[in-house]
Formats: C-alpha cells, structure tokens, sequence
C-alpha cells in the first residue's frame, strides 16, 4: 500500500488521510469540499456512514493509475477495491472524472485507466 499521497495534478489539492483516525473520519462531518479539492486515503475500503454529501471516489493502483472510478456514492454504503494499492480519492460528487483526466495529463503519470 501506498505510504505517501500521489502527484497532485494542477489546479487539483489533495488533502492526506494518514493517521488511523484521519482515516476513520474521512470527509464525516464535512459539508462539502471546495472546488477541485479531494481527500487522498492510503486504504482499500471506504464507508460512507455520517456523510452529508455524496462522493466520487477514485481509485488508484500502487504505480498512480486509475482503477477505477465510483460515482455519487450516497450515505450509508460501503465500497471496495482489492487492487488499490495506491489508496483512493474522495471527492465532490461528480468531480471524480476530472480529477481522473487530470491524473493522466500529469507529467509522470500513467497514459491511461485500466
């Protein structure tokens, strides 16, 4: 599992989850995230009890490609991705494409989702 959040494409801020409680919390208790704005955690699953938004998550493999994209994930679920060696992203809603395409437009970064 990936140690250290991923490059942060331009224009993009990821915030780390690195502590076990920071991991926890996630984005409960938020209102929302500003603009391009997302949440990196080094972990495979992720809940979504005590949200007040829905989410996009974005996975990533431990090399920084793209798995996978989940898309308006509302309260109350669970999401899984063995393969994510490189953690996931939590976003906004409808956020996670963009952050996805900007990922692969990032110098050193993977030319395509697999």
């Amino acid at each position: 599992m990936r140690t250290h959040a991923p490059p942060c494409p331009p224009g993009w801020r990821l915030l780390a989850a690195r502590s076990p409680l920071a991991r926890a919390r996630g984005l409960i208790g938020r209102a929302g995230l500003p603009g391009q704005v997302g949440l990196w955690l080094p972990v495979r699953s992720v809940h979504t009890v005590g949200m007040r938004f829905p989410i996009d998550l974005v996975w990533l493999s431990g090399a920084g490609d793209v798995l996978r994209i989940d898309e308006g994930i509302g309260r109350g679920r669970l999401r899984t991705c063995l393969r994510a060696g490189g953690g996931v992203v939590e976003l906004e809603a409808g956020r996670g494409r963009a952050l996805a395409g900007a990922i692969h437009r990032t110098p050193g970064s993977p030319p395509r989702t697999t």
